[in-house]
């Protein structure tokens, strides 16, 4: 039998800093290929749909219909059924072919002059004689248009507090009041109360969007993400007061997640069973920080009628959408449920 490989790799990479060192991701979080996947609300969990996205060309472009597997797995439905087809814009690469056609020369020389980046870990396949490779790289980033406050906030309940560096807007009357466009960027979507809200904040060019939500969680990222879509649809905007208080957790985040459930099986489709899957990753770096009221105090009693002051503190599990504005699919889905990539307060 012919030594053949089919290598799926799927790279994403947010934000335009990737000085992060890499990380064991089974132990700090799950990173689920599609959004209907299961998942629990006790861990860190990350979503991109890159993976999809490679999966999509290796049944369209290469394949010419639903991967079938000798050894079916829970993932294949899911794959199958959920094609993803990203805009070709600035910030997405696809490209598939096969290793004999020049395949991994294209990918790095399309890379090279586009991101300025080289993709080391394809080299290793070069010495195939025969093989697939599907790759997608994504590179999206929000900037602020006017950066915030760095802060510091306890994350997480009881004991298990811990102090984490954070951005926002402080306490009103704990320092001066920051200028007006800070806090105007920043939308309110269906408070219900400190510990259930939804906020908006856009790129400096208003072109994409981050979503923060402190809201329950639904059982898998497909219904919370409905959800909150279905609150900011519904719901009627609210600009922050003088009176608010914001406290974002900063983020730093590099993972490796390898769908070994995949790798080794092969396929069944005709003309490809001797076709076996030799790597099925994701890769995801992601940050997160502020890149970037007002009162005097004297003898006076002052008192004023006006809207009761909210705390909208990041500070137990939430949500964080980073998607185009107008775009049904994000790209990027993260539910933080504890401190494992919080940057901490040294």
């Amino acid at each position: 039998m012919k030594t053949v490989f089919l290598f799926i790799w799927t790279l994403i990479f947010l934000t335009e800093s990737s000085a992060f060192g890499q990380t064991d991701l089974n132990e700090q979080a799950t990173v689920i290929p599609c959004m209907a996947q299961p998942a629990s609300c006790h861990q860190n969990i990350l979503y991109s749909p890159a993976f999809r996205a490679s999966w999509t060309m290796l049944k369209e472009d290469i394949i010419g219909a639903d991967i079938r597997l000798r050894y079916p797995v829970p993932l294949l439905p899911c794959l199958n059924n959920s094609p993803f087809h990203p805009l070709q814009n600035e910030g997405w690469f696809v490209r598939s072919g096969y290793i004999q056609h020049g395949i991994i020369d294209q990918i790095q020389e399309a890379l090279k002059a586009t991101f300025g980046i080289t993709e080391h870990d394809l080299d290793r396949y070069r010495k195939e004689k025969e093989g697939i490779v599907c790759y997608s790289y994504l590179r999206t980033s929000i900037r602020f248009k006017y950066p915030f406050r760095s802060l510091e906030w306890q994350f997480g309940e009881g004991d298990k507090r811990v102090a984490v560096s954070c951005f926002g807007l402080p306490k009103f009357g704990e320092r001066p009041d920051p200028v007006e466009q800070v806090r105007r960027q920043v939308t309110m979507f269906d408070y219900r109360s400190d510990h259930d809200f939804i906020i908006q904040i856009p790129d400096a060019d208003s072109t994409r969007e981050l979503i923060l939500a402190k809201v329950p969680f639904q059982g898998d990222f497909l219904s919370t993400v409905a959800h909150v879509s279905g609150r900011i649809q519904y719901g009627y905007p609210d600009m922050l007061t003088r009176l608010d208080e914001l406290i974002v957790p900063k983020i730093n985040l590099s993972a490796v997640q390898h769908y070994t459930e995949l790798e080794g099986k092969y396929l069944t489709n005709p003309g490809f069973t001797d076709y076996f899957f030799a790597s099925a990753c994701q890769k995801i770096t992601f940050s997160m920080d502020e890149a970037g009221a007002s009162a005097t105090v004297n003898g006076q009693i002052i008192k004023i009628k006006g809207p009761q002051s909210r705390i909208l503190a990041f500070d137990k599990p939430f949500l964080l959408i980073v998607r185009t504005i107008g775009s049904a699919e994000p790209d990027l889905v993260i539910w933080i449920a504890n401190t494992d990539y919080l940057v901490p307060v040294y």
